[in-house]
């Protein structure tokens, strides 16, 4: 149902209102940067002019992300996530960065850049997970390559997912073939 929204975004970044000045990310951060203001909590996820949609572009739902990759490869697996969707009709879904090696900073709040993200999808107690590096990726609509597993992406992250069960940790599920590739 937050797929049917038909008003387009509007693009309104801004530093989140509920974090205080000095602990969250401006605007400044991201100018000159060379870095696109990825979201994590993709705007067309939600039903346009809402305030869910409206937060969603608040800096906290933001990481730095290479833009050819946010704009590329990333873009057309959030697309592929919200047709995936569409057919299971519903995903739990959990997406975010990876930080590993020396952290990169950007603007005078020092931003932190990822290494990478994930993006994790839950239908019944099925798993598919992708980790994709944030840098210039090939544009593609088959993510097999990115495919893997949470416990990778839980050693990457030092995260625990799902610690109540229910979900093979260890496994690749394969449901929305059609909408992932591969």
């Amino acid at each position: 149902a937050e797929l049917k929204g038909n008003t387009p975004r509007t693009d309104n970044f801004q530093p989140d209102p509920e974090l205080p000045s000095g602990q969250r990310a401006e605007l400044t951060d991201y100018r000159a940067s060379g870095y696109d203001r990825g979201h994590m909590a993709p705007a067309a996820d939600f039903v346009a002019g809402t305030t869910q949609m409206n937060q969603s572009f608040y800096l906290s739902n933001m990481i730095p992300q290479n833009g050819e990759m946010n704009r590329g490869v990333w873009a057309g697996l959030e697309s592929a996530t919200r047709s995936c969707a569409r057919t299971q009709g519903e995903l739990y879904i959990l997406t975010g960065p990876v930080f590993a090696g020396r952290v990169r900073t950007i603007g005078p709040d020092a931003v932190a850049v990822p290494s990478s993200l994930y993006k994790i999808m839950v239908s019944g107690n099925s798993v598919r997970a992708f980790l994709m590096p944030n840098r210039a990726l090939a544009k593609t609509n088959n993510f097999s390559k990115y495919e893997t597993s949470v416990e990778d992406i839980q050693t990457q992250t030092g995260l625990t997912f799902f610690p109540a069960g229910g979900v093979d940790l260890g496994g690749r599920g394969n449901f929305c073939s059609g909408s992932y590739g591969g």
